[in-house]
């Protein structure tokens, strides 16, 4: 131990030590042996005492001194954590601040760029606002009392409808309600509600008031005025609900019948709004409803009726009223169909108990499709079949259609084959678009607008109507005639389309008695015939626009048959001896399409592509067009290699006579063929269909 660890009292204590070890001078012997003997030990005794109690005090001082050393260390090593500590967190601090002024800041570049945007646009609404005050100004100028009045009108709304813009459910399901129409009408469902009348008053529970003479469209409006703080499902079903009881007091009513259309009309676009406030009450409500409706109006589908029986007749109606009819059970299916596939994103079951119980009457697909090929001749319409083929195809299940009754699926596939193989007519007034396709013509809705005029005064010298008003048969042109007779040609290949495809779905998921109907002997035999006729039409029209359906259709059927095929174990047996027969035939035209005309053709049109010529139609104007528009190709490309691109582009899509058929449908006819028939008799009738003579 080193001397800077004693202090003061230790080097006395040392002294004192060093003075008892030396004896006293000149004392004697008796001194020594007698008394002074005891002085001399007591001495020592008291001194090695102080000594071992000095000792003591030193080690606990000394273990004090190292425990407050310790501390003190400690307490150092503590503080500089405390301090490394510090420092970390006020640069991570001063981190995330300097991260939220950087967000800010481009949050506020952000919000000024919407400002400056938003300020533009309203600039520009302003200004073509001001236009339109000021072409109006000029008309009102020209025009009579009743155009300034109808003016003044048409800004009031345009103003009204341009403010009212808050972004909540209830607002945006007005404008939307408001804005809603039916395809192809110039005019709002509100616009034709505006000037539409009753003769007598309708009340229902005392929230939806129609009085006598008054327009409905104010009347629907303050309804749901009433109805704004319901949560927007509520709303949904309160308004699709008293409007379905408002519709069935009119129909109770025969000359109150002009504003069911337009209801309807509504209701769609009610339900149409928002997938997520169609409750399944809403759906349930809606099918049974309107399938009860459409009862009064089957009379229309009836065979008789169409050959103008005299017992049914026309029961005492107008030609407008029989129209009007007409309309309404086409917008009555194509809400029922909307309502159906609302239905399914609540599962499957909720689906299967839709169609198994009294919400769906079954008395309806029997009316629509019935087994008596003449009935069905008759009473088929491509919109109401295109609704009830939408309405199976959305309802498929694992086990199939959501229809417990085999009977009635039975009949539904039979029926929907027949779509193929009878010609379904055009329904001279029932040609609308309705509310969900615009497929086939509309040229009876300018009848509708007749119904309904934009101002009713100069006809029944009052501003509404109640009754539909009276309108021309205006004839047709050879020109027009011919484009009616196209559209609704593309209309019946895009039905058909749709029920091959639903029929594909059907057979890849079937359940026994699917499978059971469809590999019966006489659909083997209408499926062959099927294709048979597709293919006659695709040899006898092939620079039709509508070749490339045709060809889908060929398609699809082959898969059919490509998958019973594989399912049966012989496939001569589900066949009869002639549609075997039928069935080569049938196959060997795909199966063994001349390769040397198609190899001619692509060196035809690689030559003309590749000179330039890249909008001119070669074989087929809209096979060619619909082929760049599968590739997404830009034809405004003039590079070589995009024109030689775009040659092999459409030599690969069938056209149906150059190309015949696509490469997938001829391996599937290969693959079928090669089932009914052996290596050799493969051999010879690939020779026979490709002879080529010297």
């Amino acid at each position: 131990m080193s001397d800077e660890s004693f202090d003061d009292d230790d080097h006395l204590l040392m002294e004192l030590v060093r003075a008892t070890q030396r004896p006293p001078a000149g004392s004697s012997t008796a001194w020594t042996n007698g008394t002074n003997q005891d002085t001399i030990v007591n001495p020592q005794s008291e001194t090695e005492k102080r000594l071992f109690s000095a000792d003591g005090e030193i080690a606990i001082l000394r273990a004090q001194i190292q425990s407050l050393q310790s501390q003190k260390t400690e307490e150092i090593t503590r503080l500089q954590n405390q301090l490394v500590a510090a420092k970390t967190s006020g640069e991570a601090q001063v981190h995330a601040l300097k991260q939220s002024v950087q967000r800010l800041e481009d949050e506020k570049k952000f919000l000024g760029n919407e400002v400056r945007a938003l300020s533009s646009s309203k600039r520009r609404k302003l200004d073509s606002l001001e236009e339109e005050q000021a072409k109006t100004k000029i008309s009102v100028l020209d025009a009579t009392s009743n155009a300034m009045e109808s003016n003044e009108f048409q800004s009031h709304r345009a103003q009204s409808a341009f403010s009212i813009q808050i972004q909540d459910d209830w607002s945006q399901f007005c404008t939307h309600v408001w804005n809603s129409t039916i395809l192809g009408s110039p005019r709002t469902n509100a616009g034709f509600l505006e000037k539409i009348s009753i003769e007598e008053p309708i009340s229902l529970n005392e929230k939806l008031l129609v009085p006598r003479e008054a327009p409905l469209m104010p009347c629907i409006w303050a309804f749901i005025l009433r109805h704004r703080d319901l949560r927007l499902d509520k709303l949904v079903h309160t308004f699709c609900d008293h409007l379905v009881g408002l519709i069935k007091e009119l129909l109770v009513r025969d000359k109150s019948t002009l504003p069911v259309p337009f209801l309807i009309s509504m209701i769609n676009s009610a339900i149409s709004f928002k997938s997520s406030a169609v409750s399944e009450s809403l759906v349930l409500l809606l099918t049974k409803e309107l399938a009860t409706i459409s009862k009064r109006f089957l009379h229309l589908l009836d065979w008789a009726f169409e050959a103008e029986d005299p017992l049914l007749g026309n029961h005492g109606k107008t030609y407008q009223e029989q129209v009007l009819d007409r309309f309404t059970i086409t917008l009555l299916f194509d809400v029922i169909e909307n309502a159906v596939m609302l239905a399914t994103q609540y599962g499957s079951s909720f689906v299967k108990s839709l169609w198994n119980s009294d919400s769906m009457d079954v008395e309806l697909v029997l009316k629509l499709l019935p087994e008596n090929t003449e009935r069905f001749k008759s009473a088929a319409q491509p919109n109401l079949l295109f609704n009830f083929v939408e309405m199976f195809s959305s309802s498929l299940i694992e086990d199939g259609i959501a229809l417990s009754d085999e009977r009635l699926e039975k009949q539904l596939v039979t029926s929907l084959i027949k779509v193929f193989l009878i010609d379904v007519e055009i329904k001279h007034d029932s040609m609308f678009f309705g509310l969900n396709r615009a497929l086939g013509n509309n040229l009876d809705l300018v009848k509708i607008l007749q119904m309904v005029p934009d101002d009713p005064m100069p006809l029944t010298g009052q501003p509404f109507v109640s009754v539909p008003c009276p309108t021309d048969e205006k004839g047709l042109s050879k020109v027009e005639r011919f484009r009616m007779l196209e559209a609704h040609e593309h209309h019946i290949l895009s039905l058909r389309l749709r029920i091959a495809i639903f029929l594909e779905s059907l057979i890849t998921a079937p359940s026994a008695k699917t499978m059971g109907i469809l590999t019966c002997k006489e659909s083997m035999k209408s499926i062959v015939r099927i294709i048979a006729l597709e293919q006659n039409q695709i040899i006898h029209q092939p620079r039709s626009k509508h070749i490339h359906m045709r060809i889908s259709i060929v398609g699809i059927f082959l898969k059919v048959l490509y998958f019973i095929a594989g399912e049966i174990e012989n496939i001569n047996t589900i066949i009869y001896p002639e549609t075997l027969y039928e069935l080569f035939v049938v196959l060997m035209r795909i199966a063994f399409g001349s390769d040397t005309l198609t190899q001619e053709a692509t060196k035809i049109l690689t030559s003309i592509r590749c000179s330039g010529y890249v909008h001119v139609p070669v074989f087929n104007k809209w096979c060619e067009g619909r082929a760049r528009q599968v590739a997404h190709f830009n034809a405004y490309d003039a590079s070589p290699e995009k024109l030689a691109e775009l040659a092999a582009i459409e030599s690969d899509f069938a056209n149906g006579l150059e190309v015949p058929y696509e490469q997938d449908t001829i391996e599937i006819a290969r693959e079928i063929l090669s089932l009914c028939v052996n290596h050799d008799e493969a051999d010879n009738l690939y020779f026979n269909m490709n002879y080529e003579g010297e």
